[in-house]
């Protein structure tokens, strides 16, 4: 069995590999271990933009005190 490791970032669900391995292994079966790499102190390079952006200020789901009339 031949290995290689290298570093990647996933993105939608895809890993690419290196470009000197993908014509080597294209069309092959071939075995994936995924193992996160704690070594890596950098932060992702795509951050959620919305990450609080919400903020919560009451009970969202329970009803308002003040009585009110439906258009008819």
């Amino acid at each position: 069995m031949q290995a290689f490791e290298f570093k990647t970032i996933l993105q939608n669900g895809t890993i690419s590999l290196p470009s000197e391995y993908s014509q080597q292994w294209e069309g092959k079966i071939i075995r994936v271990i995924v193992l996160e790499d704690m070594e890596s102190t950098s932060q992702p390079l795509e951050t959620n933009p919305l990450k609080g952006s919400v903020l919560v200020e009451n009970d969202l789901i329970s009803t308002i005190d003040e009585p009110w009339e439906a258009a008819q």
